[in-house]
This record gives structure tokens, C-alpha cells and sequence, in this order.
């Protein structure tokens, strides 16, 4: 439908007198379509079936709990395990690094103390500007 035929018609709408219902015909509509007066069949619940329902509720309830511990055992497990080869690792890094600072000891301390004398310059070099 284009925008003009849109516009036609709520002029057309607009046109017509307002519409109001008579009297007791909202009550009609109702009492047609309402299905609250109609009698609905009475099921009986049997016992076993109640039983067999709280049982499988039941069932699934704990099946879902262990799931989830298991869940969660596995997840710790796997945790612990990356933390410790972190751990590791970062033991053997400083091993390392200080087996290369004491192999080059000499060349770490000339690095150290042109390191000291250039932030000792650029600290006199602040303050005197």
C-alpha cells in the first residue's frame, strides 16, 4: 500500500461518525467466546505417577550435580596444573638470568655504571636549566 492511499483512507476514516456500541454488547461478546462456564474434565492423579515424576526430578537433579563437580574437579586440576609449570618456569627464567649476569659480571657492572652516570647528568642537567 503506498503513503497515498494510506493518507486517503484515514481521511475517510476521519470522516465517518464515531461508532459507539449499544448496550450489553460487550457482555454478548463475552458470553460467546467465554469457555468459563463450561465444565472441564476432572483427571484423576494417580499416586505412582506423582512418585515416578518427584523420582525423575530427582534423578535429574543429582545427575546435573554431579556433572557440575565433576566439572569444576576437572577445572581445578587443570588450573593447578598450569599454575604450577608458571611456576616453574618463572624458577628456571631467574636461574637463567643470573647464570648470564654472573657469567658476564664485568659488562654488568660497566652497564650499571654508565646507567648511574647518565641519571646522575640528567639530574644536574634538570636542575641547573
Amino acid at each position: 500500500m503506498r503513503i497515498e492511499d494510506v493518507q486517503r483512507l484515514e481521511d475517510a476514516l476521519e470522516r465517518q461518525p464515531p461508532w459507539d456500541p449499544p448496550l450489553g454488547f460487550v457482555r454478548r461478546v463475552v458470553a460467546l467466546t467465554s469457555v468459563a462456564g463450561q465444565q472441564w474434565p476432572v483427571r484423576e492423579r494417580s499416586r505412582r505417577g506423582g512418585l515416578l515424576r518427584a523420582a525423575a526430578a530427582g534423578l535429574a537433579a543429582a545427575t546435573g550435580a554431579y556433572v557440575i563437580a565433576f566439572l569444576l574437579s576437572v577445572l581445578a586440576a587443570t588450573v593447578i596444573q598450569e599454575t604450577l609449570t608458571a611456576i616453574d618456569s618463572y624458577a628456571a627464567f631467574v636461574e637463567l638470568m643470573t647464570r648470564v649476569v654472573a657469567a658476564r659480571a664485568l659488562h654488568v657492572a660497566w652497564l650499571s655504571a654508565a646507567m648511574s652516570l647518565s641519571f646522575a647528568a640528567s639530574l644536574v642537567h634538570r636542575v641547573r636549566a
